[in-house]
């Protein structure tokens, strides 16, 4: 079954968009204010009693202090003592309030109770009866609530308070809201009307959001959110603004605006914990827990459901917790724990039913049956889809139905695509863009099955384009965001490029690959790529077909939407309901037929060709050196499930290969390799020896036959974490980079067709030999690497191939970094790199100082991608002479079971339960990359210090002084070939503890070279 199935909406909370806002006590206490001289026989101290009412005033961006509930309830025991009804009365409003403040609704309900019979001015009555009503339809007594709003709406009407009129038609909408959207309408309509005669700006706020809640079922509620987000600003109506801003991002993230979703979520959580508002919190941190795991972000979607259940747990609010809990088990079920997930979803099933929360029923007999269908237990699986489709009718959702479709059709692949194209139809009716394309992922997995891979590929592009809209959307956000939505979908661009190159449809393969990376890269160095927004290539078979489909749909759903219109008529006209379900039934009949011809077509050998014949892209600049030069050939490998896949795109054109390899097995090897690389161990030569002939071998013999030179390597998963160069061959006994240049290339890489003018040409280099931090040892070859690669007249000993300026420790600051880098051909900086894995706020640079301290400065990743000012734009090279430079920024998840539950830990190796996929975010290299260096010279592991200064000294001694005769990756291989051949070797002996040889790949094979080897 495919990787993504329907693990939708688990953690929304039921009916979020009616968040009552609080009716503010000083207009319901300030007519009932009095002050009562002491002549007038009034008890002493109570003045001061009184006077409460003046200082403790509800505000809406502020929590009510515990200290301020004691002082109104000692103040109500003392009106109630001495019979003193108006205070009383007034006493008991204000705690209601204030309790309503604080989201403890059923705590307020009673104090409201209370004050109702003791109101005998006939405002203030109905002002407690709305109130009243606001709290028993927060706690779901919705008749009682109803029954409230109505009296309080004919004694409003009575005493011509248009304000409190259109409070408790509000009121009374959204008591009625629950059973039906369409009678709560009139309702808020009237009530807005009444609102603005009144100017009551905050009653005009709620009510827009009760009506953006109505027009979220039929239309789009944008502008009249935002219009109500206006208005609670102009009144500084914090409360009100939570209510609107959570409202948006749960409509923002459905229409697939995921950044502005993430946004507004973040705001209302500030709000509410400056509110005080615990119970809202709570709420949206659920919400925002949903919104991570939607995107594959499974760490920091349990964290926040287990800040939500504590909060839950401490109010006692049982129902609440059982959703939180619920969400949580989609979480185990997404990190292969379905057991697990099965059994909380049993531990919280009673709680659902008891409250006759159907939909929240719907969605869990959803969740249910994929979790069964996990176990492989599909006659269980069956009966909870089929318990989903009898409820679905009643919960007045739309789009639940489609999900219990997609369910179903993965279940029963036998008949699955009536299932898959009615959940289609809803997902567009709906805009709901991720089912969509999750729903076409399925459809390419089931016809690639079913043997008919090009109807299979036409599904599956549309799936990425789907995505492809999806990741555009969430441009501005967090790398860790971006790439989780990235690795949740990359199993369906993987699955498309393997399709696809089996067929031999190579240049197709090759852009879904590149548009893989591009958004890899993209989020990594924050930019937005315009191929993010375009489709992808059709044939010229494919592309009047993907239009007909489109407008096949489209009748479809408005035909669907025209029905729906026609059935809810006032007054009913069955006459016209039946002509619409004659005419949707007509195009169901046409759809049909027009997919049985779809399917014809594609599969068929006559017509137009099946084939891309060419795509625009990043991959152009590449193919045309490659056109140029007949020695130069690209290889794009592709980590498959069960082979390992390679396109060669050479000056004659395309040709794939492929080896029997687990994607599980080769990751193994890939580790085995680096492990013993990195850490200097036994077991190389053999090691080395088993990826060539995965890796290299399936081309070797045509590479010989082209009589190549040179191999630019885009390389995916693991393989991207191993130097190519230091495989080698069986036969020979050679490592590549003795037959071979080797070098790496990214879809992000600048200006690879620039071959580097360098007459005149200055380099910057900086670096830092002292011991700044006690964690990490002084460098102290690295004064004299500097000066064997720099010649700079200010520093003496520099006897360096280039002119330039070296800032060596406490001159290599930030500051000058920013002022020294720009507009130099080459930038070469040697100090420590210290990587912490998906955290790049901790991985860092280590600089002598930020700016005028020399003490030593950590340079994150995070502030060098913010640096705006830091640019390299045009630099030749950017040689990163340190640790770790280029090893991947992988950002791995573990899941343990801890005292409180299940919570996320730091994994050790290999035990990682949220693959990455080979969609991992890289090192600082990448980051230069993308602030423009044309190539860069980054390391893969913890280099050692002497070799690395001669391997340098070397390289650009090679480099430079041959005068443009030799490119970067020629002179890198010879600088390798001296120390593997030990025509360079360790020139002190007089430590033991020194190495007697460079040959050894420890020394020569972590530095890689990205981008232009020219």
């Amino acid at each position: 079954m495919p990787a993504a199935r329907p693990e939708h909406a688990i953690a929304r909370i039921t009916e979020s968009w009616l968040r009552t806002s609080l009716m503010i006590a000083c207009s319901c206490l300030g007519p009932l204010m009095h002050p009562q001289a002491a002549s007038q026989g009034q008890p002493s101290g109570a003045s001061n009693q009184s006077s409460l009412f003046t200082r403790i005033v509800p505000n809406d961006c502020h929590a009510p202090s515990d200290s301020a509930l004691a002082e109104v309830k000692s103040a109500l025991a003392r009106f109630q003592h001495i019979h003193d009804r108006e205070d009383e009365v007034r006493a008991l409003i204000l705690l209601g309030t204030l309790y309503e403040q604080l989201g403890e609704y059923q705590q307020a309900l009673p104090y409201l109770q209370s004050a109702l019979p003791l109101a005998s001015d006939g405002r203030i009555k109905a002002q407690v009866l709305t109130m009243t009503a606001d709290a028993q339809t927060q706690v779901g007594k919705f008749d009682a609530a109803l029954r409230n709003a109505t009296e309080a709406l004919s004694i409003s009407n009575q005493v011509g308070d248009l304000a409190e009129e259109a409070s408790a038609m509000r009121a009374e909408g959204e008591a009625v809201y629950p059973s039906s959207h369409e009678k709560a309408l009139p309702n808020f309509q009237d009530a807005l009307a009444l609102s603005q005669k009144a100017n009551d700006l905050k009653a005009q706020a709620m009510i827009l959001n009760d009506e953006g809640a109505v027009l979220q079922q039929s239309g789009s509620p944008f502008e009249i959110l935002r219009e109500a987000l206006s208005v609670e600003d102009r009144i500084s109506d914090c409360r009100d603004e939570i209510g609107t801003l959570t409202n948006l991002a749960t409509l923002e993230f459905d229409r697939g605006q995921i950044r502005n979703g993430f946004g507004d979520f973040d705001k209302a959580v500030a709000l509410e914990r400056q509110v005080g508002d615990r119970t809202t919190e709570a709420e949206t941190l659920h919400q925002l827990g949903y919104l991570h795991s939607e995107i594959g972000d499974l760490g920091e979607a349990l964290s926040l459901f287990n800040q939500a259940l504590k909060i839950k747990k401490e109010a006692g609010d049982a129902d609440s917790e059982a959703e939180t809990l619920a969400a949580i088990a989609g979480v185990y079920r997404e990190v292969h724990w379905p057991s697990v997930a099965l059994r909380t979803y049993l531990q919280v099933m009673p709680t659902i039913r008891r409250k006759n929360d159907v939909p929240w029923q719907v969605l869990i007999l959803n969740n249910m049956g994929a979790v069964e269908a996990d176990l492989h237990r599909y006659a269980e699986a069956r009966i909870y889809y089929n318990q989903a489709m009898r409820l679905a009718p009643s919960t007045r959702d739309p789009t639940t139905p489609a999900f219990t479709l997609w369910g179903i059709g993965e279940l029963e692949q036998a008949d699955a695509l009536p299932s898959y194209f009615r959940s289609i139809r809803l997902a567009r009716e709906y805009e709901q863009g991720d089912l969509e394309g999750e729903v076409y992922a399925s459809l390419m997995d089931h016809f690639r099955a079913h043997h008919r891979p090009n109807v299979a590929i036409f599904f599956g592009k549309r799936a990425v384009d789907r995505f492809q809209a999806l990741r555009a959307s969430m441009g501005g956000m967090s790398n860790d965001l971006t790439s989780s939505f990235l690795e949740r979908k990359s199993a369906t661009y993987r699955t498309l490029a393997e399709i696809l190159i089996d067929e031999g449809r190579l240049i197709e393969a090759q852009q879904v690959l590149d548009l893989l990376k591009i958004q890899q890269y993209s989020d990594y160095v924050g930019q937005q790529p315009s191929e993010l927004g375009e489709a992808l290539a059709r044939s010229p078979r494919e592309a009047p077909l993907d239009a007909q489909f489109d407008e096949q749909l489209k009748r479809l759903v408005d035909l669907d939407a025209a029905l729906q219109l026609a059935e809810n008529a006032k007054p009913k006209q069955p006459s016209a309901a039946l002509q619409k379900r004659a005419a949707l039934r007509a195009a169901e009949v046409g759809f049909n037929a027009f997919l049985e011809d779809l399917y014809r077509q594609l599969e068929g050998q006559d017509g137009p060709a099946a084939a891309v014949e060419s795509v625009t892209g990043a991959e152009l600049p590449l193919e045309r050196l490659i056109a140029a030069d007949p020695h130069a050939v690209a290889l794009y490998t592709l980590e498959g499930v069960d082979h390992y896949r390679v396109i060669a795109i050479t000056h004659a054109g395309r040709f794939s290969r492929s080896y029997p390899i687990t994607q599980e097995n080769l990751d193994k090897e890939c580790q085995q390799f680096l492990d013993i690389l990195s850490n200097h161990q036994e077991g190389a030569i053999p090691a080395a020896q088993d990826l060539y002939r995965v890796v290299f071998g399936p081309v070797e013999k045509d590479l010989e036959a082209m009589d190549a030179r040179v191999l630019v390597w885009d390389l995916d998963g693991s393989l991207r974490y191993i130097p190519a160069g230091a495989l080698m061959n069986p036969q020979s006994h050679h490592y590549l980079i003795e037959d071979y240049s080797v070098v790496n290339f990214t879809p992000i890489n600048h200006s690879l067709e620039d071959v580097p003018q360098l007459n005149g040409a200055e380099a910057v280099g900086m670096g830092t030999s002292r011991k700044y931090d006690q964690n990490l040892e002084a460098l102290t070859n690295v004064e004299t690497e500097l000066d064997s690669i720099i010649s700079d007249p200010a520093t003496p000993h520099s006897h360096g191939v280039l002119p330039g300026i070296i800032l060596l420790n406490g001159q290599f600051t930030e500051k000058a970094m920013e002022e020294k880098v720009r507009a130099q051909a080459v930038v070469h900086i040697a100090s420590h790199f210290v990587l912490k894995p998906g955290n790049d706020d901790l991985s860092f640079l280590l600089l002598g100082g930020k700016d005028e301290d020399r003490s030593g400065y950590h340079f994150s990743m995070a502030d060098f991608e913010n640096d705006r000012t830091l640019n390299v734009e045009g630099t030749k090279l950017f040689t990163l002479s340190a640790c770790q430079t280029g090893a991947a920024n992988e950002r791995q998840v573990c899941f343990v079971a801890g005292k409180s539950g299940v919570e996320t830990a730091e994994c050790r190796a290999g035990e990682a339960n949220q693959r990455e996929d080979g969609v991992v975010m890289e090192g600082m290299s990448e980051a230069v990359l993308g602030k423009g260096a044309e190539a860069v010279l980054s390391s893969l592991w913890k280099v050692d210090d002497l070799s690395t200064g001669a391997l340098m000294a070397d390289f650009y001694r090679r480099w430079i002084g041959s005068a443009g005769k030799l490119t970067k990756s020629e002179a890198l291989r010879e600088a390798e070939l001296d120390l593997i051949h030990e025509r360079v070797k360790p020139g002190d002996f007089s430590n033991p503890n020194a190495p007697t040889s460079f040959a050894d790949p420890y020394f020569w094979a972590p530095f890689v070279l990205t981008g232009n080897w020219q």
